[in-house]
């Protein structure tokens, strides 16, 4: 049974990009502290580096996506500065 519910997570983990950004936060936090541990307990290694790799790399697009909005938020608020006191 907990190897249909890891090929089942691993399936869900390839086509994350289709969720949401909150559901993307949950799987991949569900996945690392569950899904993880029990690929290294039953010598999954394939399963666990897939599980690492998916997860890593979309953890680091949403940190992208909030430095990104951060830094077009701090440049609007710049502009914004500027034309204030151009004014």
């Amino acid at each position: 049974m907990l190897l249909i519910k890891i090929i089942d997570r691993l399936h869900n983990i390839q086509t994350i990009g289709s969720m949401s950004d909150k559901k993307i936060e949950k799987t991949v936090t569900e996945t690392l502290t569950s899904f993880l541990t029990s690929s290294i307990y039953l010598g999954l290694l394939k399963v666990e580096q897939q599980f690492l790799d998916n997860c890593m790399h979309h953890t680091s697009k949403q940190q992208n996506k909030s430095h990104e909005t951060e830094s077009i938020f701090s440049f609007n608020n710049n502009n914004s500065l500027l034309l204030s006191l151009i004014s």
